[in-house]
């Protein structure tokens, strides 16, 4: 049984009980006129707030069927609390408060209230998929700024970057940044790269082993 319907339930008894409470100390003339009244009342209410819904008939009738069952408890409610509240006013009050802090409603705004928000702000920038920790790339001309070394471990470590997951503009940025690191070694030293892919090459591996000891164009463009 869910907590709404083990909330309407132990209702349901408590409003017996409190009717056969009111029909020892009234009339059973008088609690049933005013578990009756009561509940019009309640019903004329709701259809105001809720109207009937349009469409088949099956829905008005489900319709109708909830507001009756509602408007009744709640009628036999008003008089289990009047009929109380004769005997004991301190119960009949306890009792009221009970029954409106458990009601489902009740605690399901509760619960949205101390559910923990995600905290506001602006979201957070993703990471360029060629961020190296040295300086993000964003353009070619950026890569020609990059000295030898750090060029030959920004395209090893672009490789390793494709065979993550990637999403598609991501997968393709990093594919164009590889092109323009080769471009740039070629530019650079191309016979250090003849030399390496005529080797066998991995795209993995990077030429440096091929260079030049000493500092070649990169690295005196990185210094200048």
């Amino acid at each position: 049984m869910s907590a709404s319907g083990a909330w309407t339930y132990a209702c349901a008894v408590l409003v017996g009980i409190g009717d056969g409470l009111a029909l020892l100390e009234w009339s059973p003339v008088v609690a049933g006129l005013t578990t009756v009244l009561l509940s019009g009342c309640v019903a004329a209410v709701v259809a105001v707030v809720r109207p009937a819904p349009g469409g088949p008939s099956p829905a008005r009738r489900a319709w109708a069927v909830d507001v009756a069952a509602g408007s009744l408890l709640a009628g036999g409610g008003a008089v289990t609390l009047l009929a109380l509240a004769t005997a004991s006013p301190c119960c009949a009050l306890l009792l009221a408060l009970t029954a409106t802090l458990t009601a489902p409603p009740v605690v399901r705004r509760v619960r949205r209230r101390l559910r923990p928000r995600a905290p506001v702000g602006p979201p957070a920038r993703p990471q360029a998929p060629w961020d190296t920790g040295l300086r993000s790339l964003t353009t070619a001309a950026a890569v020609s700024r990059l000295a030898d070394s750090e060029l030959c471990v920004l395209w090893r470590r672009t490789f390793w970057q494709l065979t993550s997951h990637q999403a598609p503009d991501a997968l393709l940025a990093t594919v164009l940044l590889r092109q323009a690191c080769l471009d740039e070694l070629t530019r650079r030293n191309p016979t250090a790269v003849r030399a390496w892919l005529e080797s066998g090459g991995r795209a993995s591996g990077g030429p440096e082993r091929f260079w030049v000891t000493g500092r070649s164009h990169g690295d005196a463009d990185a210094a200048s």
